[in-house]
């Protein structure tokens, strides 16, 4: 059950941060 929760953190982190990147116009082509 741990290992799920930790998938599901990760999962949910990556879609926040990736949103947030998104909302700032950030590509990796700019890096």
């Amino acid at each position: 059950n741990t290992q799920l929760v930790e998938l599901v953190g990760v999962i949910a982190t990556y879609n926040m941060v990736s949103r947030f990147l998104v909302a700032l116009e950030v590509t990796p082509d700019q890096h």
